[in-house]
């Protein structure tokens, strides 16, 4: 990050003090480590000690001077050990080497003063004033001469170490706390300078955040509405080939009733008479025809259904079930036109024949009704459009309906209408006729009521 005009000069003049402040530490270490090898922790207490301790033996020496000069007698003094600087010997540990040798060299002039001390206590005690003289010119003297010499070197050792320690204290107390204070000085404004800075990036931030957040939210719902668009597009994707192929399976179902509506027709026909007969037959077969080609149309259908894999699988059933009954409705009317074909070499067809096949007729608009109502299902599962489409072709169920009824009226002319029939002259030789003709019929076609369940 950049640095601000003020925040450039406040650090400079930081780093022109930090090079002196460090000079300065490196000169108050340097005294540190001299005063360490000197080996004084407290140069204070040693001055005072040995002052104490020049003082003293100067005073012993005042008291032989006036013991000899005057007679003054005294005393004690005479034990080397029991002198302070003794007691202080006893004790004394040092690693400066300058030290150990002046102390060193100081304790047989130490002893030799003391030792010269009591024999002059004792030749003042007999009344030998001239030898106590000679021995305090000869023995005592030189003695405090060479103890006062080596307490003078070490008192200037300790005043040495007190000048060290006077001069590390004055620059750490004085010049170190100077620079100390002036450098953090400057570290505070660097502090309130990176913190004004600091406060100003936290608000950008936040409002880049918030920014963020909305282009974010905005960015959601758009992709939510992109998906829902998709989604729609992609059903209608899916469902209009559905629906194209319901409706055309509604209208080969509409086309099925209408054939059946035919065929109840060509029944009625039948009963009519046999010259009648052959050309309702004739009617019927091509009728039956059609059916079975629009059956097929069904079949075909009901397979490209079937290719839908993405269609549930509720759908999936159903178009098997309609695709299985409308293969089997298929089977059926072949064997039916079959039927027909033979039908129109026979001429002298009864009421009896005439009754089945508007049996036939029945179960088969029963059958296309069954599919009618399956393809309505279908239609209730595609959405919307298909429910509107299945309006739309309940309307062919009423004329459905319709021709079901006028077959069903037809059907009850058709089983009274034998009744209605001439009877032949000959009943004994016509009766053994109609069985042979009906027995031939039988014959060639065998259709009963349970051939027609299939239907």
């Amino acid at each position: 990050m950049p640095q601000s005009a003020e925040e450039a000069r406040e650090w400079d003049a930081l780093m022109r003090i930090i090079p002196r402040w460090a000079a300065l530490n490196d000169e108050i270490f340097d005294l540190h480590q001299a005063l360490d090898r000197i080996d004084i922790l407290n140069p204070e207490r040693l001055l005072a000690e040995l002052q104490q301790f020049r003082a003293d033996h100067h005073s012993l020496s005042v008291n032989v001077a006036n013991m000899i000069l005057l007679g003054d007698l005294f005393e004690g003094g005479d034990d080397a050990s029991a002198c302070a600087y003794g007691r202080w010997l006893a004790d004394f540990e040092t690693a400066n080497p300058e030290m150990l040798d002046i102390v060193e060299a100081s304790v047989d002039p130490h002893e030799r003063f003391h030792e010269t001390l009591m024999d002059i206590q004792i030749t003042m005690g007999y009344g030998s004033a001239d030898d106590a003289i000679r021995q305090f010119t000869t023995g005592m003297q030189p003695a405090s001469a060479a103890v006062f010499s080596q307490f003078d070197q070490l008192i200037e050792i300790a005043a040495r170490a007190q000048n060290l320690r006077n001069r590390a204290e004055n620059m750490t107390m004085e010049q170190s706390n100077a620079y100390l204070a002036e450098a953090f000085g400057l570290l505070d404004n660097l502090i309130g300078i990176n913190q004004g800075i600091a406060q100003s990036e936290v608000s950008a931030a936040v409002t880049q955040s918030a920014a963020l957040k909305t282009i974010s939210m905005l960015s959601m719902i758009t992709g939510v509405v992109l998906a829902m668009m998709l989604g729609f597009f992609i059903t209608r994707s899916i469902s209009n080939p559905i629906r194209q192929i319901v409706e055309g399976m509604s209208n080969g179902a509409h086309q099925v009733s209408s054939a059946a509506g035919q065929v109840a027709s060509s029944s009625q026909s039948q009963a009519e008479g046999a010259s009648q007969q052959a050309a309702a037959l004739e009617e019927t077969s091509s009728s039956l025809e059609e059916m079975s080609a629009q059956t097929r149309q069904t079949a075909e259908n009901s397979e490209q259904v079937l290719n839908i894999q993405e269609s549930s699988k509720k759908v999936n059933a159903l178009i098997s079930e309609i695709s299985a009954a409308s293969k089997e409705q298929a089977q059926g009317i072949e064997q039916v036109n079959t039927g027909v074909t033979e039908m129109d070499k026979v001429v002298q067809q009864n009421a009896a024949d005439s009754e089945e096949s508007a049996s036939a007729a029945e179960e088969l608009s029963s059958q296309a009704a069954e599919m009618e109502r399956m393809v309505a299902e279908l239609e209730g599962m595609v959405g919307s459009s298909g429910k509107a489409g299945a309006q739309q072709k309940r309307k062919p169920d009423m004329r459905s309906s319709g021709a079901n009824q006028h077959y069903g009226h037809n059907a009850q002319e058709s089983r009274q209408q034998p009744k209605a029939l001439k009877k032949p002259a000959s009943g004994k030789n016509n009766g053994q006729s109609g069985q042979q003709a009906r027995s031939r019929n039988e014959s060639v076609i065998p259709l009963d009521d349970d051939d027609f369940k299939d239907f």
